[in-house]
């Protein structure tokens, strides 16, 4: 499976902190398991927002995936007020 991540991504997880950046790995990793089973525990928490797949790395935080043609593109990580504008500038 192809994984890519944007600039965008990269940006927004290099200004995480230590902690934000673990459970965002953590949850990456069972997402792409999850992924390729096609089988999603709940405890995941995935929802569709928009054209995206919006996991949820803590309450506050979450990383948008987008569904490529052979894989996966991670587009976007941060918290709720940085998401709504993420989205609106989509």
């Amino acid at each position: 499976m192809n994984i890519e991540f944007t600039k965008s991504f990269d940006e927004g997880y290099a200004g995480l902190d230590q902690t934000l950046q673990f459970k965002s790995r953590k949850a990456i990793d069972q997402f792409i398991r999850s992924y390729e089973s096609r089988q999603f525990p709940k405890g995941l928490r995935i929802h569709k927002c928009g054209p995206f797949l919006s996991i949820s790395v803590t309450m506050k935080h979450r990383v948008f995936a987008y569904p490529i043609a052979g894989g996966i593109r991670f587009v976007f990580i941060g918290d709720h007020e940085d998401a709504n504008r993420y989205l609106k500038g989509k």
